[in-house]
C-alpha cells in the first residue's frame, strides 16, 4: 500500500473533477462552481486529497 497527498488548487483543479462536489462536468452549474472555487483559492482555501493506492486499485479520499 502506498499513499500521496495531492494539494488542489486553481490550476490542477480540473484534474480532479471529485472535488467539484460530484457535479457532472456537463452541468449548468459547473463552471460557475469551479469559478466560486478559483476565488476561495485565491483568498486561502486549501484543498488535499489523499490518494491511497491498494493493490493497483486506487482511492482517493477528500
Amino acid at each position: 500500500m502506498s499513499y500521496q497527498i495531492i494539494e488542489i488548487n486553481e490550476n490542477n483543479l480540473s484534474g480532479y473533477p471529485q472535488i467539484i462536489c460530484f457535479i457532472n462536468p456537463k452541468h449548468e452549474y459547473y463552471n460557475l462552481k469551479i469559478d466560486w472555487l478559483k476565488e476561495r483559492f485565491k483568498e486561502g482555501l486549501k484543498i488535499k486529497l489523499l490518494q491511497i493506492n491498494i493493490r493497483s486499485v486506487t482511492r482517493i479520499l477528500i
